[in-house]
C-alpha cells in the first residue's frame, strides 16, 4: 500500500478553515451575526448585503467550501492535486488580507506558495 508523504486534502481543509475564520472575524469586527455554516459564498453574500464591498478575488473563496467536509467524508471529491493545494493557499491568503484591512490592521501581502 502506498502512503503519500503529504495529505493535500488536510492542507486544503486548513486553507478552507483559515478563510472561514477570517470571514467570520469580519462579521465579529462589524458587530454582525453570522450563520454557523461552512459555505463561504453564503457568508460573503451576507457581508455584501450588509454593505461590505467584497473584492472580486475574495469571491474565489467559494471554491474552498468543498474542502470543509473532504477530510470528514473521504471520497466525496476527487483527489486533491498540488495545484489545488497551491490555489487554496493563495485564496485563503487573499481572504486573510481582506480581514486585516477590514479590521484596521493593514494589509498583508499574499504568500508565495511553491
Amino acid at each position: 500500500m502506498h502512503v503519500p508523504a503529504e495529505y493535500l486534502e488536510d492542507l486544503c481543509f486548513d486553507a478552507q478553515q483559515a478563510a472561514e475564520k477570517a470571514i467570520k472575524a469580519v462579521f465579529i469586527c462589524r458587530g454582525e451575526r453570522f450563520p454557523y455554516v461552512h459555505d463561504l459564498e453564503e457568508l460573503l453574500q451576507i457581508l455584501e448585503r450588509n454593505g461590505l464591498k467584497i473584492p472580486k478575488y475574495v469571491w474565489e473563496a467559494e471554491e474552498l467550501s468543498r474542502f470543509a467536509v473532504v477530510t470528514r467524508c473521504p471520497g466525496m471529491v476527487g483527489p486533491v492535486t498540488k495545484n489545488d493545494y497551491r490555489r487554496a493557499g493563495r485564496i485563503a491568503t487573499g481572504v486573510q488580507a481582506v480581514r486585516y484591512k477590514v479590521m484596521g490592521k493593514g494589509v498583508i501581502s499574499p504568500l508565495s506558495l511553491r
